[in-house]
């Protein structure tokens, strides 16, 4: 979804899901959290064993947001 304020994206999967109460082994979390904080973006991960995950990701496109 996009709209004069933000851009705005989910990705969903119905796989193996994972704790996200966990560490994580590798560096895709970090590296996911780490590009989102440097662009102001909002991203927000959903993950539930045995259901899968989702991923929300809210970049805001002005420069007063």
């Amino acid at each position: 979804k996009i709209n004069q304020q933000n851009f705005s994206m989910q990705i969903c999967d119905d796989g193996q899901g994972f704790d996200t109460s966990k560490k994580q082994v590798g560096n895709g979390m970090g590296n996911m959290d780490r590009r989102a904080s440097e662009i102001n973006a909002k991203l927000v991960v959903d993950s539930k064993l045995n259901v899968g995950t989702k991923v929300n990701l809210n970049i805001p496109l002005n420069e007063n947001s």
